[in-house]
Order: structure tokens, then sequence, then C-alpha cells
């Protein structure tokens, strides 16, 4: 699965878009940001940058939080 992100000027994510392609996932992504911004007309004047976000599996976060909870 591929996953991109709709963010805002301040880098905050407002939309994803998952797929089994890159141009699945940015089309599901453009949908739900039109569709977000349909909801939020205040919102329209804002540039949106589309990027890849990778997905982690489980056994990635598990070892991302074992690593952060030994260092602190």
């Amino acid at each position: 699965m591929i996953r991109y992100s709709a963010e805002d000027k301040d880098g905050i994510r407002r939309v994803w878009g998952v797929g089994d392609s890159h141009v699945e996932a940015i089309n599901q992504c453009q949908l739900a940001l039109s569709e977000y911004l349909e909801k939020r007309p205040h919102y329209k004047g804002q540039k949106y940058k589309i990027k890849e976000n990778p997905i982690k599996t489980r056994e990635e976060i598990k070892r991302w939080l074992r690593k952060k909870t030994t260092t602190c």
C-alpha cells in the first residue's frame, strides 16, 4: 500500500489517500482534498503540497517505540 498526504503551509497533514499504486494514491488524496475544501470553503485560498508518506508495519512501529523508550 502506498500513501500520499496533503500538507498545508504549516506542514500539517490535512487529508490522505491510500492505493496500490502511486497514481491511485495520488488520485485518492486529490479527491479527499477536494472534499475537504468543499466542506471548508474558507481554506480554499491556501496551498497544499501532496507528498508521499511511507506506511509503517506493526513491526517497524514496535521497533521505533522500543528504541524511543530505551533512549529516554
